[in-house]
């Protein structure tokens, strides 16, 4: 499996690289902005922005967890995605008036050229359905943003979860959006998770504390993906020649803009 998704990562001909442009594009594909906690704002370079798991902004304080979700401002998002209804990735009350489309469950949509396929996983019991985790095609590249899968990730040794992530994720995702801790820690499995899905990129989410991150970079690392810290809350997706190589890209989180948008 894991060479099969090799080959055709190799064969799309791109990559994932940080900030600026290539020789090839003007602009960046698709403009990833981190929120904060599984909240990012996928801005693509037909104009469409997406915006997901846009949850309660302090949730996490009474519990002394360092995981807010920053405001999107005055950005009128065409696209919201909402993996479930807890509050950490869902706040109605903060979805803009304008927002075209809203999706959860089962929802699909195309537009633009974007296609955005569900995918149903779950949080606690890897034979449930209760997350969705979406899909997103534009150009040639694609990206999950997993949600909140944590089940899938926790119990991925098990013969009965690879059989349905071979079946749920048959990609070679140019770009991974990943919970990193929930209810429970569970880094090994993380790290395992990531290499067999074997992403081009992936992007942690979903964690209550840096020293965790830390942790679970640490292990990333020894496990030969390759650890970068952007030090900012954006990463462009170019086009650029294939890398072989897992690279776990860390973002700060910023509201948005944060940065200039392209």
């Amino acid at each position: 499996m894991r060479y099969l998704r090799r080959c055709i990562a190799g064969s799309m001909l791109l990559a994932l690289t940080a900030g600026g442009v290539s020789a090839q594009s003007s602009l960046p594909l698709v403009r990833v902005h981190y929120l904060g906690h599984s909240a990012f704002v996928l801005r693509f370079d037909n104009g469409i922005t997406v915006v997901t798991d846009y949850g309660h902004e302090n949730i996490w304080k009474e519990w002394g967890w360092d995981s807010p979700i920053l405001s999107i401002g005055d950005l009128q998002p065409d696209v919201m995605t909402f993996s479930h209804k807890h509050d950490d990735h869902y706040d109605p009350d903060r979805i803009p008036s304008s927002a075209r489309y809203i999706l959860s469950g089962s929802d699909s949509l195309e537009i633009d050229g974007l296609r955005i396929v569900p995918v149903l996983t779950d949080e606690d019991d890897p034979a449930g359905e209760s997350n969705t985790s979406f899909l997103f095609f534009y150009k040639g590249v694609s990206i999950c943003h997993l949600g909140d899968a944590q089940a899938y990730i926790m119990n991925v040794d098990t013969p009965s979860v690879q059989r349905a992530l071979t079946g749920k994720f048959p990609h070679a995702f140019d770009l991974l959006i990943m919970p990193v801790e929930g209810k429970k820690q569970f880094i090994p499995e993380a790290v395992s998770f990531l290499k067999l899905l074997h992403p081009r990129v992936m992007i942690p989410a979903h964690f209550w504390s840096q020293a965790y991150l830390e942790r679970f970079l640490q292990q990333a690392g020894r496990a030969e993906c390759r650890i970068v810290r952007e030090g900012r809350s954006v990463f462009d997706l170019v086009p650029a020649a294939a890398d072989d190589t897992v690279r776990v890209t860390v973002l700060e989180r910023a509201s948005y803009p944060g940065e200039s948008a392209p």
